[in-house]
């Protein structure tokens, strides 16, 4: 009877293994892609620093080189900020101590903050990064399984 049990529990978990070890391979890889991309860039910005310092000097070729990073990184926000203004995404603040009666997390067991805590954070990830910590977690119960 448990041979059957431990058959049929091989049988339904097989999948879930091979999906696992499909994403944690996808994973794996498009880790190891976004890292050479950022060491080519790195280089690239490098010889582009090189080549302006030939140019105009080294320090001016440095400031320039700031200067656009600067701008880079305004870009980046004003298009993340028209983004959560399209979206309708506002931080909301979270309710002071004062509007529950005085007291930090009033009515709430520190069993019901953790979730609550839980839930913001799961609705900011992204499903593939929810997969992942997933499959971190899977791996690490099943590592403390294994010791006990």
């Amino acid at each position: 009877m448990i041979g059957l049990v431990t058959r049929l529990a091989a049988n339904a978990i097989a999948p879930v293994r091979f999906a696992a070890r499909r994403a944690i391979a996808e994973a794996a890889m498009t880790a190891a892609a976004i890292l050479l991309v950022l060491v080519a860039v790195v280089f690239a910005l490098i010889a582009l620093t090189s080549w302006l310092s030939l140019q105009v000097g080294f320090i001016y070729a440095t400031l320039i080189m700031c200067g656009v990073f600067i701008v880079a990184a305004a870009i980046v926000l004003l298009i993340r900020a028209g983004m959560r203004r399209r979206s309708g995404l506002r931080a909301v603040p979270p309710p002071s101590a004062a509007a529950m009666g005085g007291i930090p997390g009033a009515g709430f067991r520190p069993e019901d903050l953790a979730m609550i805590a839980t839930r913001d954070l799961v609705k900011g990830l992204t499903p593939f990064q929810l997969a992942l910590v997933a499959a971190l977690a899977g791996f690490i119960g099943g590592r403390m399984l294994d010791r006990k």
